[in-house]
């Protein structure tokens, strides 16, 4: 029996709906402008207004933001450091826009929540330096 309980808990660990999961899957999706299945609640909403300001400026992405640091914590939240230094965006015309941002790496802090039976990141919020 002892054996089995470990089995299911590694087992868990590896399961696609766990948050460091849920994390790649969301920012894999960003980098395609796809809207995530692996959000919900205000997550879900925050990057469907930041996807339809993308379409509305005609604005494209290219790159995909990295993350490192990641570490679950108490109450479903989780924490890591995002990294978009690799990110770069484009207007219509295909020129690079340039960003005026001081740092590319950001401490940021999830919470998940099941929805529908299924477990979804629910909020993401930018926290301290990283």
């Amino acid at each position: 029996m002892p054996i089995f309980l470990i089995l299911m808990l590694l087992l868990s660990g590896c399961s696609s709906s766990s948050p460091e999961h849920l994390l790649a899957q969301y920012l894999n999706d960003s980098s395609q402008a796809k809207l995530s299945t692996a959000l919900g609640g205000n997550a879900r909403l925050a990057q469907a207004r930041a996807l339809g300001l993308l379409t509305e400026l005609r604005w494209s992405q290219s790159g995909m933001a990295s993350y490192s640091g990641f570490k679950l914590l108490p109450d479903s939240q989780f924490e890591f450091c995002l990294d978009v230094s690799s990110v770069e965006f484009f207007d219509s015309a295909g020129d690079r826009v340039p960003l005026h941002r001081p740092d590319s790496e950001f401490l940021m802090i999830g919470t998940t929540s099941q929805i529908d039976g299924q477990r979804k990141i629910t909020n993401l919020e930018q926290g301290a330096e990283c």
